[in-house]
């Protein structure tokens, strides 16, 4: 059995939902909209199993009591570097920054993810409040009104391991010097060589970035 993916913030636990789970709520359910939208994404999950975690709702629960207060889904697997979500909570923990809490570390989650460069979003033209936690976590109007109003995205930022091996290069390199008796030289050598290898390892990671997001397959 594949381990359960359990998500925890100071006051929240999140989890994706069982397909199983999934059923049993869409039976529960009466017919409109919301049943609609769970059903569309039951179908996800048996079409692409191997990317159910695209697709099934991910359960935010208080950490206090286990109870469920909302959920927060992606719109499918990433196409293009590229993620959609959506999320709504229960009208009595508005107010409380529950969803900024939970769509922050979401975020996180999904940038960890293979090939995932940016996430998208769109909210009803009239709905503030789902504009304000995308506000805080930074994402930018698009000038685009989607099927539901204003779309936000919010990009991943850019590798810069130069810096990092530059201070390890220094670290090793003085450690070397003071061994050889020249602490300077060995420093200098150090931050060189650790530079230009950070700065290849940033290069190779825009160009794989370039050919996920625009399907640049140049050499």
């Amino acid at each position: 059995m594949a381990r359960e993916i359990m998500i925890k913030t100071k006051r929240l636990i999140i989890t994706p939902m069982p397909t199983d789970e999934l059923e049993k709520r869409i039976l529960e359910m009466p017919q409109g909209e919301l049943r609609q939208a769970y059903g569309q994404m039951l179908e996800g999950c048996r079409r692409e199993p191997e990317n159910r975690l695209w697709y099934t709702p991910w359960k935010i629960q208080l950490k206090k009591d286990g109870s469920m207060i909302g959920d927060l889904c992606f719109k499918g697997a990433p196409v293009k570097g590229t993620v959609e979500w959506g999320y709504g909570l229960e009208e009595p923990f508005w107010g409380q920054g529950y969803m900024t809490e939970a769509a922050r570390v979401m975020l996180d989650w999904a940038f960890s993810q293979k090939d995932v460069y940016a996430v998208e979003a769109e909210t009803l033209s009239d709905n503030t409040a789902s504009q304000r936690v995308l506000e805080k976590l930074d994402f930018q109007p698009m000038g685009i009104v989607g099927e539901e109003g204003p779309r936000f995205r919010r990009e991943k930022q850019a590798a810069q391991m130069s810096m990092v091996y530059m201070m390890l290069g220094m670290c090793c390199g003085m450690s070397l010097g003071v061994s050889a008796g020249n602490m300077a030289i060995g420093m200098v050598l150090g931050i060189a060589v650790g530079f230009a290898l950070g700065s290849v390892v940033d290069a190779s990671e825009k160009k794989h970035r370039r050919q996920v997001t625009l399907g640049d397959k140049e050499k």
